[in-house]
Parts: C-alpha cells; structure tokens; sequence
C-alpha cells in the first residue's frame, strides 16, 4: 500500500488505488504507469524515479519506507520469507498493478474457519435460543460485515432462520 501511494499518478483525476481481496490472491492497483523509459525488469531490479517528493519525504521521515528505490525488491523479500509466490507485477501505462498470491491452503483455512464459527453460533443458539448481531459479533470477534455474511450463509444453508428487521433482527435455530 505504501509502494502504490507513493508511486500513483495524481494528476490522474478519478482515479484512486483500489485494493480487491479474493480467497487466493490480494491485488492492489495504482493509478499511473511506470515513468518514461522504466521497464518492469529495471523496478524489479531496484530502479525507481520519484513522482511525489512531498509524500516520499513523509514516509521516509516516519520509517515507513528505508531509502529509495528498495520497495519493490522489499515486497518480494517479504513475501518469500512468508513463503508465498513472488508477485506478478502489471503495468500497463494507466496503472500498475501488483497481484499477491495466498497460499495455496488459504481457501481451505478459510472453509476451516468458517465452520468453526457456525459451529459457535449453533452453541450459542442452542443454549440461548436466540442471538442477535452484536452478540454474534462479541462471540465470533469479527467485524459486523464479516458477522453479517456467516449469518447470511448460515441462512441460505438453512441451520438458522432470521427474525425480525433492522435494530429488532435476531437469529434462531431452524426447526428441522
């Protein structure tokens, strides 16, 4: 994130660095190539031009970034040292775009650990008998969007039902 607010291209109105997280992959887009004349093999290499002295000088100040020029060869570092695949880095003129892979096991984990949460909420709901969202969230300790979407698969796999709307929606037990 830091690479893609440093090096964006802010005379590109309209434009802001977006960030899309999938099960296998997190890619982070940057409005605004790569300087005239820099290819991909010379940043991967090290070589890197200044857009935004002003925002470089920040985060050179507050140690968010060691010395010019090392961020991208950093990235990889630390993503080989986690283990992962090397990052894809795409430029095509409008914007650069650095695709980081998961590991492989990632979707599994996240299977793993989503029923291991329906598996609290079941408890709970067995012995409570009813539970609304912010309970969900304390006893999950996830965020309420997060809370949200198990609730709605739950829902849609039929091992709860929801009652009631806005502040009065709570969550039962499907009767089988």
């Amino acid at each position: 994130m830091v690479n893609a607010i440093i090096h964006r291209d802010y005379a590109m109105t309209g434009s802001d660095i977006k960030v899309a997280v999938f099960d296998l992959k997190i890619e982070i887009t940057s409005p605004g190539g790569f300087p005239k004349g820099i290819t991909i093999e010379e940043v991967l290499g090290g070589r890197s031009e200044i857009r935004n002295r002003v925002i470089v000088r920040i985060f050179k100040e507050a140690k968010k970034i060691e010395q010019w020029g090392r961020g991208v060869q950093r990235i990889i570092e630390l993503c080989q040292a986690k283990g992962l695949k090397k990052p894809e880095v795409i430029e095509s003129g409008l914007f650069v775009k650095y695709i980081f892979h998961r590991q492989q096991d990632a979707k599994q984990d996240a299977k793993s650990n989503a029923l291991r949460y329906e598996a609290k909420i079941i408890e709970y709901l067995r012995i409570n008998r009813e539970l609304n969202i912010s309970t969900a969230m304390k006893i999950l300790n996830l965020s309420k969007s997060r809370t949200n979407s198990i609730l709605k698969n739950m829902q849609q796999i039929g091992n709860i039902e929801k009652q009631g709307v806005s502040r009065a929606t709570k969550y039962i037990l499907k009767k089988r």
